[in-house]
């Protein structure tokens, strides 16, 4: 649940009604990269995602931000499958160079900068995210760290609660971006063995 809450939560203020309890809830990555401003919108579920889509992003940041842009790519399985299936066909017309076939692509470098390609099963299929994870800050509020406390039961046992009261602080954040409004079908974009 955290890690899903650090991907893709919208800062909220909770209400402590006890007749309907609302948690309050920090933003995360997504919250972050539409609060930059920097959303680049592909046109919709039938656009197809493409490598200078996404090189226009970064050029963009580095545009706006030089140095403080975000230097990872992260995204889904699926996203990750559909960028890893951008680079086969360049890959099959170098031919085969060993008995392995490599069907990750875990760098991308531009004229811009390197960066690190990740996949993360938080993240919603359909979006990709640019941050820099050196940047980034899980904190606990002054004085609210990791306590323990015991809970009340029904038995001749006791139950011990772990709890928290923590934030997530991206740092950097006007350099984070989000890529969305793409087909997420692995069967619309480049098979292996298939000339581009």
């Amino acid at each position: 649940d955290l890690n899903e809450a650090l991907a893709v939560s919208r800062r909220q203020e909770g209400s402590p009604d006890p007749s309907d309890p609302t948690p309050s809830m920090f933003g995360g990555k997504q919250f972050f990269a539409e609060r930059s401003g920097n959303v680049f919108n592909l046109g919709g579920s039938s656009a197809l995602l493409s490598m200078d889509a996404i090189n226009e992003a970064l050029v963009t940041l580095d545009e706006k931000y030089g140095s403080n842009k975000g230097r990872r790519i992260i995204t889904s399985i699926r996203g990750k499958q559909i960028m890893n299936r951008l680079a086969h066909p360049s890959r099959y017309q170098f031919g085969l160079n060993s008995k392995d076939i490599d069907f990750r692509t875990d760098r991308i470098l531009t004229d811009v900068g390197e960066y690190a390609l990740e996949y993360d099963r938080s993240i919603p299929e359909g979006e990709i995210y640019i941050d820099d994870p050196k940047a980034e800050e899980y904190a606990e509020f002054e004085g609210l760290g990791w306590r323990q406390k015991d809970v009340p039961t029904k038995g001749d046992y006791t139950w011990r609660g772990i709890s928290g009261t923590f934030t997530y602080r991206p740092g950097r954040y006007q350099g984070t971006a989000i890529i969305k409004g793409f087909s997420t079908d692995p069967s619309d974009y480049p098979q292996w063995g298939q000339p581009a």
